[in-house]
């Protein structure tokens, strides 16, 4: 608790735009002086201040001779204004200001009052430079950068970060997701860098081994081995908690905003069968990472205005924000479901669904700039632009996987494929799935 009499920090505060001063000063902002001191205009005659002390003439509210713009106890200061401008406004000694029948001791009070809220804002958690710098890129652009491809990734030896993957000649995924163990699998694990080197001799050697072929079918898949390779966006462990700290800046940017903001990031909603003690889903995981770029005086801020289920939000949706969080989105059945159940929860309130928004690690340039989820257009917001979609006539989201969990369509299920194809072609010299696949995922 800052004492009435706390003098401002840091010391060139007087100089700071409101605008570049951390939003929490909304939950700080002083009224206007007069009638927060009890000297409210409308009890004394009209005046100046500088006028003869006499006569009814009393000293002006410093608001209005300022010509700044007014407010009220507990609103936000308007922008676009010196906080110094403010504080000056309000600064008057007891000997510059003693209007006839009023009690000189009152008029200090104004100087008390504003130095709170510049106190209170400066020690609020606060936002860097570079944090402010990817809120400012969340909300003009929709992302913050361009995903990295697979090719650049392949060429970086300093992804030593671990991952585990069941080798096997066909996808396990539907297995691995039960918690069971796949049959005939191993587990293997692997560095990324390892893994991404693996997968590069996998597309290189497919493309060499289906081209020699004649059948068109085979040409079909040398291509898409060829396409995968130059076209595929890869998100390695580093990138995906470059991408939750991200999250989490955007985060406390709309929450120190607004200091009765609430966001409600459903767990639970977007899971498609998964069995309890599975892996756990992605917006699990991705929830736990953005959470763990909080401070601690974050979480004591922060933590009872962030929700996890739509049963603990208000019921009206006021100052509530609904955020379907991901890793990416492809046949967008997930992000829909988690709709569907916003939906069923908002019992008709347009303006709980409108105003939901996608948050994912990556995204296409449409899901960013058109995002239309059952008909409805939801803001999203993407850390990583992944380009174009993959496909035309029914777009399937970014061509994108990851050391966290790989992904099925446009992935997995291609590299499948192709594999099945050369150990029909030569089963005598069988080949796995490569690594990058059948990703083993974290457990809930």
């Amino acid at each position: 608790m800052i004492s009435d009499n706390a003098s401002p920090s840091p010391d060139n505060w007087q100089d700071q735009s409101i605008d570049s001063i951390p939003p929490p000063y909304e939950m700080y902002a002083a009224g206007d002086p007069m009638r927060d001191s009890g000297l409210h205009p409308g009890n004394l005659p009209g005046h100046q201040t500088d006028s003869v002390y006499g006569g009814g003439q009393y000293v002006a509210d410093p608001l209005q001779e300022s010509g700044l713009p007014a407010h009220k106890t507990g609103e936000a200061l308007p922008s676009g204004n010196n906080v110094g401008d403010y504080f000056n406004a309000y600064r008057f000694g007891p000997q510059e200001v003693q209007p006839q029948g009023v009690q000189a001791v009152e008029l200090p009070r104004w100087q008390r009052i504003m130095r709170l809220v510049v106190r209170s804002a400066m020690d609020a958690p606060s936002l860097s430079v570079e944090d402010r710098r990817i809120a400012n890129e969340f909300e003009e652009r929709g992302y913050v950068e361009n995903a990295p491809r697979f090719k650049d990734a392949v060429a970086d030896e300093t992804s030593t970060n671990t991952f585990e993957y069941w080798r096997s000649p066909v996808s396990v995924r539907r297995v691995e997701q039960q918690g069971i163990t796949p049959e005939g699998s191993e587990r293997i694990e692997l560095t990324e860098h390892e893994g991404l080197v693996e997968l590069d001799k996998f597309f290189k050697d497919s493309v060499a081994d289906l081209s020699m072929s004649g059948e068109p079918e085979d040409r079909r898949l040398a291509q898409q081995a060829e396409e995968l390779r130059d076209s595929l966006y890869f998100i390695g462990e580093g990138k995906l908690d470059e991408a939750a700290s991200g999250f989490a800046t955007l985060w406390k940017t709309k929450l120190q905003a607004n200091p009765k903001q609430q966001l409600c990031v459903p767990l639970g909603v977007i899971r498609t069968g998964e069995m309890v003690g599975g892996p756990k889903k992605s917006t699990e995981l991705l929830f736990d990472r953005v959470m763990s770029h909080f401070t601690p005086e974050e979480h004591a801020a922060y933590d009872d205005r962030i929700l996890t289920s739509l049963d603990s939000m208000r019921r009206n949706g006021k100052d509530t924000t609904i955020i379907l969080f991901d890793d990416w989105s492809k046949s967008g059945t997930q992000i829909s479901n988690g709709l569907a159940a916003v939906m069923e929860h908002a019992r008709g309130n347009r303006d709980v669904v409108e105003g939901t928004e996608v948050h994912l690690v990556a995204a296409s340039d449409r899901q960013i700039t058109d995002n239309r989820v059952m008909g409805y257009p939801l803001k999203t917001y993407a850390y990583f632009n992944a380009g174009a979609d993959e496909g035309t006539d029914s777009p399937k989201g970014p061509k994108v996987t990851g050391t966290h969990s790989s992904v099925d369509f446009g992935f997995e299920g291609p590299v499948e494929e192709i594999t099945v194809r050369r150990n029909a072609l030569h089963p005598q010299q069988p080949v796995d799935m490569p690594p990058l696949t059948n990703v083993i995922r974290q457990r809930g």
